[in-house]
C-alpha cells in the first residue's frame, strides 16, 4: 500500500513539473497579453492612417481614370503621306554604299475602342521594288485620345515583299511605343520606335533590325500636317556574312481624326 502511494506521488509530481515547464517555454517564446485574439482583432481594427492610405490611393486612381477616360467610346484616324528616303548597304564590314535616293508613299487607318484599337498600313514602294503591309495591336497607357498627349504600346506584324530582281517575303513582328506631347493647343512633337525581330528568309537569311520616326506636327481642327524623319535600320547574316541595309530620310502626310 505504501509504494503504491509512493508511486503515485511520483507520477503526479512528474506531471506537475512537465505542465509548468511547458507553460514556462511557451511564455518565453509569446507574452500572454499579445493572444492570437489580440492579432485577431488588430488585423480587423480600422485606424486613421489605414484610411489616409486608403484615400491617397483612391484619389490617385480616380485620377488616372479621369485624365485617360474619353467621353467618346469610338474614334478612328486616316492617314497618307510621301517618303523621300536614302539608302546605304554595307557588306562583311566593308564601307557602306549609297544605293540612291526613293520615294515612296504610305498609307494608314487606325481604329480605337477606348484605350484599344487596331492599325493596318500599306508601304507601296515600287523604286525599290518592295511593298509592306502592317497590322498593329495597340493600347493607350496614358492620354484619353489619339489627339492628346499619349503613351501608347503596340505589338504587331510587317510583312515585306520583294519583287525585284530578288524576291523575298520578310514577316516580321515587333514590339513598339509611341509617345506624343503637345506644346501648345494645336502643336506638338511625336516620336515612334520599333524593334523588329530575328526571322529567318532565304535570300536574306538571318534578319533582324530597328526603326525610329520622330517629327513635329500642327493640327487645324481634326486635320494635322506633320513632317517625320525615320532611321530603319536591317541587319542580316547569311553564308556567315553580315549585310546592314540602312533607310534614312522623311515623312510629309496629312492625318484625318473623327
Amino acid at each position: 500500500m505504501t509504494f503504491k502511494i509512493f508511486i503515485s506521488f511520483i507520477f503526479l509530481f512528474s506531471s506537475l513539473s512537465w505542465a509548468q515547464s511547458s507553460s514556462s517555454r511557451s511564455s518565453s517564446k509569446r507574452p500572454w497579453l499579445l493572444s492570437n485574439k489580440s492579432d485577431a482583432e488588430a488585423a480587423h481594427r480600422f485606424s486613421l492612417a489605414e484610411w489616409l492610405d486608403t484615400k491617397n490611393r483612391n484619389s490617385a486612381m480616380d485620377m488616372w481614370l479621369g485624365y485617360n477616360t474619353n467621353s467618346n467610346i469610338y474614334e478612328f484616324k486616316l492617314g497618307l503621306n510621301m517618303n523621300q528616303d536614302d539608302v546605304s548597304t554595307q557588306v562583311g564590314g566593308g564601307s557602306a554604299v549609297q544605293s540612291g535616293s526613293f520615294h515612296s508613299y504610305e498609307g494608314e487607318f487606325s481604329a480605337y475602342a477606348k484605350n484599344v484599337g487596331l492599325t493596318i498600313g500599306y508601304h507601296d514602294n515600287n523604286e525599290e521594288h518592295f511593298a509592306d503591309t502592317t497590322g498593329l495591336f495597340n493600347f493607350r497607357l496614358f492620354g484619353k485620345s489619339m489627339q492628346t498627349s499619349h503613351l501608347t504600346l503596340h505589338y504587331g506584324l510587317r510583312t515585306r515583299i520583294g519583287n525585284g530582281s530578288t524576291s523575298y517575303r520578310l514577316n516580321q513582328q515587333f514590339p513598339a511605343a509611341t509617345m506624343q506631347l503637345y506644346l501648345v493647343d494645336n502643336f506638338g512633337a511625336y516620336g515612334h520606335y520599333r524593334k523588329y525581330l530575328k526571322v529567318s528568309e532565304s535570300a536574306f537569311g538571318e534578319t533582324e533590325g530597328n526603326e525610329w520616326q520622330y517629327g513635329v506636327f500642327i493640327e487645324y481642327g481634326r486635320l494635322r500636317i506633320f513632317g517625320n524623319i525615320f532611321d530603319e535600320n536591317q541587319s542580316s547574316v547569311l553564308n556567315n556574312v553580315i549585310t546592314d541595309i540602312n533607310h534614312k530620310g522623311s515623312k510629309i502626310g496629312i492625318q484625318l481624326y473623327w
